[in-house]
């Protein structure tokens, strides 16, 4: 059984799940399934958490074989999460840790999209949805993680790359501009096996990962949070209730299919001038910050 020793630790869409899909497929590196136990996440609800104890997470390593050089998991929580960084450093102090950032405007809009898509958002109208995300009231009943739509507040990357540079030694931080991974994917898988001390395996194809989506049918969406919300039943009795595996993981992959046929890609948004300058007013000093943190102009996210 191996240990973790690299940690894809946000932000959520920023381009994680095809960095993860494309180092899993690589022989020296094991990646852990689920991508996002989130175990180091103690803020959130241990019910929002796909992986509560070390038991069960050590387990999700427990098919790590001598070539794996590289063991590594992408809960992109950790990133948003105050204290989970300390708290994987105490479990590894060598850890190493990939944080993955874009433009928070364009984050914004696509993680509002994706969480209407997955029915978790009330509001289609992202503008209704940032009003409403400090009170938590765009959140739908199913969902209890609030804080995952509290749009201010997950897409503030220089705020959460700060607690980061703060407890981690820099050469183990590697930080990725979701541009660079858009215009030129080979360099930047190239450079991620380095950091990470492993040779590159010639990989030229990098396919599209996790598009974004919209126009979900509410009802679909409804039943597919509700399978998944279900899945770990807390009762006054009995405490940790679950029901069998496979009778979960068939009607939540039959619900997927029929989400899938229902969805359309994502073809661009149309928003006043108003609401794009209070966004770019709103992020304007944490881009700053990030900007200083990784010593790197990124004003052109605002000032455009």
């Amino acid at each position: 059984m191996g240990k973790p020793n690299f940690f894809i630790v946000g932000a959520p869409k920023c381009g994680t799940t095809a960095l993860s899909q494309y180092l899993q497929e690589h022989k020296n590196v094991f990646f852990c399934t689920p991508k996002e136990p989130a175990f180091f996440c103690k803020e959130i609800k241990p019910k929002c958490r796909q992986i509560n104890t070390l038991e069960r997470y050590l387990h999700c390593f427990k098919n790590v074989c001598h070539y794996h050089t590289a063991i590594g998991e992408g809960s992109t929580r950790y990133f948003s999460c105050a204290f989970a960084i300390k708290s994987i450093l105490k479990f590894n102090s060598q850890a190493k840790f990939i944080a993955m950032v874009r433009n928070p405007i364009d984050m914004f809009f696509s993680l509002h999209a994706d969480h209407y898509f997955t029915h978790r958002e009330k509001y289609s109208n992202p503008e209704k949805a940032w009003k409403e995300a400090d009170s938590g009231n765009n959140v739908r009943k199913f969902f209890s993680d609030k804080l995952a739509l509290n749009y201010k507040r997950m897409c503030k990357l220089g705020e959460q790359a700060s607690r980061l540079f703060d407890v981690v030694p820099k050469e183990n931080i590697h930080v990725i501009v979701y541009d660079d991974f858009k215009i030129d994917t080979k360099k930047v898988y190239i450079d991620v096996l380095n950091f990470l001390g492993i040779s590159y395996d010639g990989r030229i194809d990098f396919p599209k990962v996790n598009i974004r989506k919209y126009g979900m049918n509410k009802y679909i969406g409804a039943i597919k949070l509700f399978l998944k919300n279900i899945r770990s039943l807390k009762t006054k009795y009995a405490g940790n209730v679950r029901l069998p595996k496979p009778f979960f993981s068939y009607f939540i992959n039959k619900v997927e299919d029929i989400s899938n046929v229902h969805a359309r890609a994502y073809k661009g948004d149309v928003y006043s001038e108003e609401f794009i300058q209070e966004l770019k007013n709103y992020f304007e000093p944490d881009v700053l910050r990030l900007s200083k943190l990784i010593d790197r102009d990124l004003t052109h996210w605002i000032y455009r």
